[in-house]
């Protein structure tokens, strides 16, 4: 998607691209939508110089490792505001540990990365590195360890969203 634009740019049905063919000033791509698709760590030189790319999801694709994290996270450290690296299986805790370089980052999709190891770890690292992160698709708080504690407070609720709220004293 192009920055500005609301409409997604894909193949025509006839196999056609409608952008320019030269280059034309304010036409900046903000937004890449590469899920299942068969990227691999080369491919991602074609993201070069994308200083407005703000969205990436690259969802279950299969080439995605810590060799490709490594080498998104420093290319777009700085603009870089939502991610979904859901279902990576190349990915392991190396490439998930250097996310912390996205300094922007808004959002971090990680939906079936149960095989990253120590997972709740980096998570509760990667919101202490990234003030206002929001890490959807994993459970990184066991919240059973509130229980009993000065904490218990804390807890959610019994659906398992907010804050379970108590009674206060007005004074």
């Amino acid at each position: 998607r192009f920055r500005g634009q609301e409409h997604w740019t894909e193949l025509e049905p006839d196999g056609t691209l409608n952008i320019p063919a030269i280059y034309v000033a304010g036409w900046h791509i903000e937004a890449i939508e590469a899920s299942t698709a068969e990227l691999v760590y080369e491919g991602l030189q074609n993201f070069r110089n994308l200083e407005y790319l703000k969205w990436l999801d690259l969802s279950y694709c299969q080439h995605i490792d810590e060799w490709c994290m490594d080498r998104i996270t420093g290319e777009f450290s700085d603009s870089l505001e939502y991610l979904n690296i859901s279902g990576c299986r190349g990915v392991n805790w190396n490439g998930l540990e250097v996310v912390w370089r996205l300094r922007n980052l808004k959002t971090l999709v990680i939906k079936d990365m149960d095989h990253v190891q120590d997972l709740t770890l980096i998570c509760l690292l990667l919101l202490d590195a990234i003030p206002g992160l929001k890490i959807e698709g994993a459970e990184y708080l066991d919240m059973e360890l509130l229980e009993g504690s000065q904490y218990e407070h804390l807890m959610l609720d019994d659906e398992g969203s907010l804050p379970k709220l108590e009674a206060g004293n007005v004074g």
